[in-house]
């Protein structure tokens, strides 16, 4: 027992995908939190014929924000709108934007993190306040991402 414990003292305290996970999941549940795509297709059933190709869909073209994490793909519930449920526009514009410079990951965290061209507003937060703005910070994020 005392060498695990001495072995504990000597581990990081954390990876940086850990700590991004917790911003990530911390964020999204402020704002409805996140689905896994199977929960997606479940909650998308009732409504829409053939959520799976939808879904499915979605992941393939990289159309939505989404990230893998414990060998599941993630849906932060932002960015969904409607009944059937569909995609926010200006989530569309977003990820059209980033998606070309980001990988999955880092555009989920792009969403969830401060943004200094929205004044320290996290995109997702001004996505239902300006959504235009938020569109703006992202072409801008590409154009620094593509140097």
């Amino acid at each position: 027992m005392p060498a695990l414990a001495s072995s504990q003292q000597c581990m990081p305290v954390g990876r940086v995908e850990d700590r991004e996970l917790m911003t990530m999941s911390s964020v999204f549940a402020e704002h409805g939190g996140i689905v896994t795509a199977d929960e997606l297709v479940r909650l998308m059933r009732t409504n829409v014929p053939q959520p799976l190709s939808i879904v499915g869909r979605w992941i393939a073209e990289r159309a939505a924000v989404q990230f893998e994490s414990r060998s599941q793909t993630w849906f932060p519930n932002f960015q969904f709108v409607g009944n059937p449920m569909s995609i926010r526009p200006a989530v569309c514009e977003i990820v059209l934007e980033l998606r070309d410079v980001y990988d999955d990951w880092e555009l989920a965290l792009w969403f969830a993190r401060r943004n200094e061209w929205l004044d320290h507003a996290s995109p997702l937060e001004m996505i239902r306040r300006d959504a235009a703005a938020a569109v703006r910070a992202a072409r801008v994020d590409r154009f620094i991402a593509k140097g």
